[in-house]
């Protein structure tokens, strides 16, 4: 699976999800860039029922390896799959 769609639910915020989905708050980049233009800023109120594209993270990382449009955010990415590799081989 390389995308799924989410519903945000009532008071959810972006931190929320990307929490939720990414396990990191970093994640709401991930969201922002998969939602455009839907999404416009870091702190917009979210309209419950609203669905919501979740990149997987092989799409993270193909995108990235491919995609000057993610340069400046490569470095938030890396540190973010880091850690999300190290978190799976440690459960």
């Amino acid at each position: 699976m390389l995308a799924k769609i989410i519903y945000v639910k009532r008071g959810q915020t972006l931190t929320d999800i990307a929490i939720q989905e990414y396990k990191a708050v970093e994640g709401i980049f991930l969201i922002m860039l998969a939602n455009q233009p839907l999404i416009t800023s870091l702190t917009m109120t979210l309209v419950p029922g609203t669905p919501l594209t979740i990149w997987s993270i092989k799409l993270v990382e193909a995108v990235a390896a491919e995609s000057e449009s993610l340069v400046p955010f490569i470095p938030i990415l890396m540190t973010w799959i880091t850690i999300m590799v190290a978190e799976r081989a440690a459960a």
